[in-house]
């Protein structure tokens, strides 16, 4: 019985590691934004501080997970660094293994990019 929930428990994790960004991401921070809200529910902060900490606690995690799935999904293509690199610097691959690859890496620019905003607007409002 509990080798069935732990194969279950795999296939799960699995099937999202699996999934293309757009799928996982919703999901992650559907699960994070909840927490993240109780844990500063009682800050002395504004409300408008809370919102941008709690978003940019989502964002880092998007991050996280993105990193996480492009150095899986690199290793898996027997890509290291500079092969990555010499990747990356091309166009739009057309190997379906390749542009997961290739989309994992523009989830890591736009939650970059979206980090930064918080922290813009963070410092603004505070």
């Amino acid at each position: 019985m509990d080798e069935r929930r732990g194969d279950r428990g795999r296939n799960v994790i699995q099937a999202l590691g699996e999934s293309p960004p757009g799928l996982a991401m919703p999901l992650v921070l559907m699960v994070l934004l909840p927490i993240t809200w109780w844990l500063i529910r009682d800050s002395e902060s504004s409300k408008a501080g809370r919102v941008i900490f709690a978003v940019s606690v989502s964002v880092m995690l998007w991050a996280l997970t993105a990193i996480l799935q492009v150095c899986r999904r690199g290793s898996k293509l027997g890509l290291n660094r500079s092969n990555l690199a010499r990747f990356l610097s091309g166009g739009r691959p057309s190997d379906p293994e390749e542009l997961l690859l290739w989309q994992w890496v523009l989830q890591v620019c736009y939650a970059t990019a979206a980090f930064v905003i918080c922290m813009v607007a963070l410092t603004l409002t505070s």
